[in-house]
């Protein structure tokens, strides 16, 4: 595990609170940021959310990458109930898929998104149906 790092070309164009869920009994709060290349997850460390609780962790950055796709690589972005709520797959070309779910801004992380994709990749066919989004 890394920690994160921009290169000098890469811009930032969204960065917020999420929470990847790596199981149904494994939830790891963290900072999801998505940049002109990637989308990537960071987690918090546990002494910072044990310390300042539910709350107040949401104020600090996770900075240990957990894991990053490269916006390239995405296949496609699905909704899944989840809870009360919903989880998002994420799926890669690779067949890797990370479920993560969005503590605010969901809209806006998901037309982030695909306007990143749409940069990364101009000819790249973006395909939204219902919850699932398909890139192609």
């Amino acid at each position: 595990m890394s920690t994160i790092s921009f290169t000098g070309n890469e811009q930032t164009y969204m960065e917020g609170s999420i929470a990847f869920l790596k199981s149904n009994m494994s939830v790891i709060q963290g900072t999801g940021y998505l940049t002109s290349n990637r989308f990537v997850f960071c987690k918090r460390s546990g002494l910072g959310n044990a310390l300042l609780g539910p709350i107040l962790m949401h104020f600090t950055k996770g900075k240990t990458i957990l894991f990053e796709i490269e916006l390239s690589d995405i296949s496609s972005i699905g909704a899944v109930k989840h809870g009360l709520t919903k989880k998002y797959v994420f799926k890669t070309k690779r067949d890797e898929s990370y479920a993560i779910q969005f503590a605010t801004k969901k809209d806006n992380w998901l037309n982030s998104i695909k306007e990143a994709v749409k940069r990364n990749n101009p000819n790249i066919e973006i395909k939204s149906i219902g919850d699932l989004i398909e890139f192609l």
